[in-house]
């Protein structure tokens, strides 16, 4: 019976093991693969504003990859992290407000980091402001100053997500058939969705803009921290991707300047803020919100798309934030 007992207890701590190795496995190849295409919302945009959509059609259609993960959840019953919420004006504000401050920053979530792995020091402002401005929103909120309403709405019918799994398979094949020229991007980008179905089935709150959520809630709301291991899969992200600048020598330390340090602290605050209110950074929105059909999410992604491209259109012709991109 002893015996029994301390055999169940070594496979369960084998099987954390296991899933603590692969869990950190797979989120270092994604910061690998992030950094090597250039994984980048905001870059996605100005291309398309440049008539060449094929990056935004990619990293809009990664998420559709985290499929995968719900099609083999529903046949074992495993949870479906889901995002999904009706509409409120929130998602739109939040959505507008986290595009435009994405586009002064010169990067988006995953971007960010990535900046910040080549050596961009800067970034470590745009990090700070975007805590800062997700804890206003939450403290805004607290004091009810703000009213946050957002309706849940009940998941994807299995089915549904199974079909929709398919055809965006059939469609990314078509791609990389059709345009062999984009087939590393495409092929990265499909890889990043599995990978990310994987980390929904080890930890379903990976993603760096959620840590920053959560640890923000913490803070001021007394909760408790995010756990040590989502740390490390952040950080862990970071060395995947200073791992790529080592091996391709895209290595360039670059010093704040007074005039970065003002830019992307603002950047980063309007990050913060907007993501707060959006529920979720363009890392979650993309990943999680996009391919359980949650109306919020699609929202809160036109809407980052219409503040990037705003930003891009109207403020760099007026120079505002600008010296040298």
């Amino acid at each position: 019976m002893v015996l029994s007992v301390r055999l169940r207890k070594l496979n369960g701590i084998l099987m954390f093991m296991i899933y603590v190795v692969i869990g950190i496995a797979s989120v270092t190849l994604i910061g690998f693969i992030a950094h090597r295409i250039g994984l980048c919302l905001v870059k996605a945009v100005g291309q398309a504003l440049d008539r060449n959509p094929s990056l935004l059609v990619a990293i809009l259609m990664s998420g559709v990859w985290v499929g995968a993960y719900s099609v083999l959840a529903s046949i074992n019953h495993w949870p479906q992290p889901q995002m999904r919420f009706a509409f409120t004006p929130l998602f739109a504000i939040g959505g507008f407000i986290f595009g435009v401050g994405a586009s002064i920053n010169q990067g988006c979530s995953v971007s960010t980091m990535h900046q910040l792995a080549r050596g961009n020091l800067s970034m470590l402002f745009t990090l700070l402001g975007w805590f800062l401005g997700w804890c206003a929103w939450i403290s805004l909120t607290m004091q009810g100053w703000a009213k946050a309403d957002y309706q849940m709405l009940a998941p994807l019918d299995p089915t549904i997500i199974a079909v929709l799994f398919w055809l965006s398979v059939a469609f990314t094949l078509l791609m990389i058939l059709r345009y062999p020229q984009e087939r590393s991007r495409w092929v990265g980008i499909s890889v990043i969705g599995l990978l990310v179905g994987v980390l929904f089935y080890i930890e379903p709150m990976w993603a760096p803009s959620k840590l920053i959520q959560d640890t923000g809630s913490a803070l001021l709301e007394g909760g408790p921290p995010p756990s040590l291991f989502r740390n490390i899969l952040v950080l862990m992200l970071l060395v995947g991707m200073w791992i790529s600048v080592l091996i391709w020598r895209d290595h360039r330390l670059e010093w704040p300047t007074p005039h970065k340090t003002v830019r992307h602290s603002i950047a980063g605050v309007m990050m913060g803020f907007g993501g707060a209110m959006a529920l979720g950074g363009n890392d979650s929105q993309i990943l999680m919100g996009l391919p359980s059909l949650s109306i919020g999410a699609i929202v809160a992604v036109v809407f980052m798309m219409v503040g990037i491209a705003a930003e891009q259109i109207l403020f760099k012709k007026g120079k505002l934030f600008y010296q040298k991109r």
